[in-house]
C-alpha cells in the first residue's frame, strides 16, 4: 500500500470522526475530495476500484448524500469547521490530482 498524504494536507482526525467515517472511508474521501477517481484513489491506496466504490456508497448514506460531490463538500465543510485553513501547498496540490499539471496563478 503506498503511503499518502491525505491526513497531513486536510486533517481529518477530527473531521471524519464527527462525521463517523472509519479510518478507510475518511482516506477514499479525502482523495476523492481531492479530484482522484475511483481508480486513482484505488491506485493510490492499494485496493480496487470496486473496494473504492464500496466504501462511497457507505459514506453516501453516513453524510446522507447522493454524489461524491456533495460528499467531497460535506468533508470539506467539516473540515473548515474543525479548524482547517488551506495553505499554499495544500488546496492547490489536492485539487490536481495525480497527473494532472498546475497552471501558475496571475493574478488580475
Amino acid at each position: 500500500m503506498r503511503e499518502t498524504n491525505v491526513k497531513r494536507r486536510t486533517n481529518l482526525a477530527g473531521t471524519s470522526s464527527r462525521l463517523r467515517l472509519t479510518k478507510r472511508e475518511a482516506e477514499v474521501l479525502a482523495l476523492v475530495a481531492a479530484g482522484y477517481t475511483n481508480q486513482q484513489v484505488g491506485d493510490n491506496l492499494g485496493i480496487s476500484r470496486l473496494t473504492v466504490s464500496k466504501h462511497l456508497q457507505s459514506i453516501y448514506v453516513k453524510l446522507d448524500v447522493h454524489t461524491r460531490t456533495a460528499a467531497a463538500a460535506r468533508l470539506l465543510t467539516g473540515a473548515i469547521e474543525d479548524g482547517w485553513r488551506p495553505t499554499a501547498g495544500g488546496v492547490s496540490e489536492t485539487r490536481q490530482g495525480p497527473g494532472r499539471r498546475q497552471e501558475p496563478h496571475r493574478g488580475r
